[in-house]
C-alpha cells in the first residue's frame, strides 16, 4: 500500500513538474523564441566567421565584427537595389487593388459567376476592406509606430544574442565538453557538428531556393507582361521561405493579378509557377538539403503547426531546423543505447 502511494505521488509530481515547465515555456515564449533565432543565426554566420579568422589571422571578436561588416553591407546593398523598389511598386499594386479587381471581375467568365450569384457589391467591399488593411489604414499613429519600435528591440535583441553566442558560445562549449569523459566528449563533438550542418545547410539552401524562386517568378511575370512582376516576384521570394504552403499562397495571389492580361496568360502563368514548384519539391529541395536535412513531409506538418502555434510566420521558419535538431539528437541516442545494450549482451 505504502509503495502504491509512493508510485502514485512520484507520478503526479511528474505530471505537475512538466505540466510547470511547459506553463513556464509558454510564458517565456518570446524571449525562448529569440534565443532559438539568435542560434540559428549564430550558426548560419559561423562558417563565414571562420574562413575570415582563418584568412585574416584575427581575433574570434574582429572576426565577428568584420562578418557582421560584410553582412551589413549586402543586407544594404539589398535594401537599395531589391526592397525599396519591390516596396514601391508593392504600395503601387495595393493602392491600384480596386482597379486590379475591376479587370478580374470584367473577365466573361467571372462576370458570369459574379453576375450570377449577386457578388458585386460584396466584392467591392472586400477590395477596399483589403487595400486599406495593407495599407495601415485602419491603424492609428500609435498603433503603427508602436508595432516599429517593437520590430526594432526586436531585431536588435537577436542581433546582441548573435554577437555574443558567437563571442562565448565555443568556449561554453569546451566548457561543457570538459564535465564528460573523452569518448562522451567526441560522441558530442560528432553530433554538434551534424546539427551545425542542419541548421547553416537549411538556412544557406532556403535563402538559396527561395531566390530560385523569385526568379522564376520575375521572368515568367516579365515576359507574359503581367503588370507587377517585380512585387509579385518578391512576394513568392519571401512566401517560399514558409514550408508547404507559402508558394501556394502567393501563386493565387498571381493567378488573380495575371487574369487582368486574359484568362489564358492567367493560366500560363499559374501554370508555370505549378510546374516550378512541382520541379523545386521533387529534384531541388532534395538536392540542396541531401547532405543537411532528412525530415518526412509529416515531420515537417506537424513542426510547422507547432512553430505557427508558438512564434507565428517566426515559428514557422524555425521549425524545420529546430525539428531537424530533435530528430538527429533522437536518432544519436537511440543509436547510443543500442550499442550500448549490444556490447552489454556481448560481455555477458
Amino acid at each position: 500500500m505504502e509503495t502504491t502511494i509512493r508510485k502514485t505521488i512520484g507520478i503526479c509530481g511528474v505530471v505537475v513538474g512538466f505540466g510547470a515547465m511547459l506553463y513556464v515555456l509558454f510564458i517565456a515564449k518570446t524571449i525562448l523564441l529569440y534565443l532559438v533565432v539568435a542560434i540559428m543565426l549564430a550558426i548560419a554566420i559561423y562558417p563565414l566567421v571562420s574562413r575570415i579568422e582563418k584568412i585574416l589571422h584575427v581575433r574570434k571578436t574582429l572576426a565577428v565584427i568584420l562578418s557582421y561588416i560584410i553582412l551589413g553591407v549586402l543586407v544594404g546593398l539589398i535594401i537599395g537595389e531589391v526592397i525599396v523598389p519591390l516596396a514601391h511598386q508593392g504600395t503601387s499594386f495595393i493602392r491600384n487593388i480596386p482597379t486590379v479587381w475591376s479587370t478580374f471581375l470584367q473577365n466573361p467568365h467571372v462576370l458570369e459567376l459574379v453576375t450570377r450569384y449577386h457578388l458585386e457589391n460584396s466584392l467591392a467591399q472586400l477590395s477596399n476592406q483589403t487595400s486599406g488593411i495593407l495599407l495601415g489604414g485602419g491603424g492609428s499613429i500609435v498603433v503603427i509606430t508602436g508595432s516599429i519600435i517593437a520590430q526594432i528591440t526586436a531585431t536588435t535583441i537577436v542581433l546582441v544574442l548573435t554577437f555574443l553566442l558567437q563571442i562565448e558560445g565555443e568556449n561554453i562549449w569546451h566548457s561543457l565538453l570538459g564535465f564528460l569523459t573523452e569518448k562522451d566528449a567526441a560522441n558530442a563533438r560528432r553530433i554538434g557538428a551534424k546539427i551545425t550542418k542542419a541548421i547553416s545547410g537549411f538556412v544557406s539552401g532556403n535563402l538559396f531556393i527561395s531566390l530560385i524562386a523569385g526568379t522564376v517568378t520575375f521572368f515568367t511575370l516579365w515576359l507574359l507582361k503581367v503588370p507587377y512582376a517585380f512585387a509579385l516576384a518578391g512576394l513568392v521570394a519571401v512566401f517560399d521561405l514558409i514550408p508547404l504552403i507559402g508558394a501556394s499562397i502567393a501563386t493565387i495571389a498571381i493567378g488573380l493579378v495575371a487574369l487582368s492580361k486574359g484568362l489564358f496568360v492567367a493560366i500560363l502563368a499559374v501554370g508555370i509557377i505549378l510546374i516550378y514548384q512541382f520541379v523545386e519539391g521533387h529534384f531541388i529541395q532534395p538536392i540542396v538539403y541531401s547532405k543537411s536535412i532528412n525530415l518526412s513531409a509529416l515531420i515537417i506538418v506537424i513542426a510547422s503547426v507547432f512553430g505557427a502555434e508558438l512564434g507565428g510566420i517566426l515559428g514557422i521558419l524555425m521549425a524545420i531546423p529546430v525539428a531537424a535538431v530533435i530528430q538527429i539528437i533522437c536518432i544519436e541516442t537511440y543509436e547510443f543505447f543500442a550499442n550500448r545494450k549490444v556490447h552489454t549482451e556481448v560481455v555477458g
